[in-house]
């Protein structure tokens, strides 16, 4: 993002990334939004993907949907605060659009652990073969 070229929702879907960590529970939410606020902190020095940016303010939308629960840990409000302050953006003045509340929603799963993955395939998750391999990642840019 910090290079001015988006994250596709083939790749990464942060926003039902966001909604399927809450529908799991508040464990899931411990990794999923630092991970999440990380990611759009290279918001701040990109030029296409600053506030009013409409894929980031949707993003920001559900994070302060879910700054505003009340029994959530500090530290996730804590991340969620820092990213706006970083963005230079009042909390106050992000909307948001009940996202977390629609049950009815659809979502691409993106949390499944291996044991799940294996149940839904019916293969045994010692046999499934890793999307990646490390050869396939380049770091240069």
């Amino acid at each position: 993002l910090g290079r001015n070229k988006p994250i596709l929702h083939r790749d990464l879907a942060v926003k039902d990334l966001l909604v399927e960590a809450f529908r799991r529970g508040h464990q899931d939410l411990l990794f999923v939004v630092p991970f999440v606020t990380r990611i759009l902190e290279s918001c701040a020095s990109a030029r296409a993907f600053r506030p009013p940016c409409p894929w980031l303010m949707a993003i920001l939308g559900v994070l302060c949907e879910l700054h505003t629960i009340t029994d959530l840990k500090l530290n996730i409000k804590f991340s969620v605060e820092v990213l706006c302050k970083d963005l230079g953006i009042d909390m106050k003045d992000i909307k948001t659009y009940d996202v977390l509340r629609d049950k009815d929603r659809k979502i691409c799963d993106q949390l499944v652990t291996a044991k799940e993955r294996a149940v839904a395939t019916g293969e045994p998750a010692a046999t499934q073969s890793a999307r990646f391999s490390y050869a396939d990642i380049n770091v240069s840019g």
